[in-house]
């Protein structure tokens, strides 16, 4: 009976942690040991412990605008904003001009004097009793 492991068995173990945003128990090759992976449950970033069980903060990511592929993305993205701003202009046009139409329809229409929708005073009604009922 061994009580100890060799060092070409501990290289063969797997680095075992829980994700910090989900709490889901990873284990990954000691090869990415201080490495950045993506969590397969939650998606988010989590740096594997190293070999010594510390565990580094995660760079804060940096635009790289260089970067082509990323300029053409950010430059989409502008255009598809730009266009749905472009829309709710047009939009917010289009409905000041029903306004103003509608408006001038109805000035068009035959208009009533103010007096007619005023409060007509009535008399008030003097009423006996009600009649009773005969048994």
């Amino acid at each position: 009976m061994t009580l100890y492991q060799s060092n070409k068995d501990l290289a063969s173990m797997p680095i075992k942690f829980r994700c910090q945003h989900c709490d889901q128990l990873m284990g990954i090759s000691r090869s990415k040991a201080g490495e950045v992976v993506d969590c397969p449950t939650c998606g988010l970033s989590v740096r594997v412990p190293g070999l010594d069980g510390a565990v580094a903060p995660i760079p804060q990511p940096r635009l790289n605008l260089k970067d082509a592929e990323l300029a053409n993305a950010l430059d989409e993205l502008a255009a598809i904003g730009a266009n749905v701003t472009l829309d709710k202009q047009k939009f917010s046009e289009q409905q000041e001009s029903l306004a103003a139409e509608a408006s001038a329809q109805n000035s068009d229409h035959t208009s009533f004097p103010e007096e007619a929708f005023k409060a007509i005073p009535m008399k008030s009604i003097q009423t006996s009793e009600p009649p009773q009922q005969l048994e």
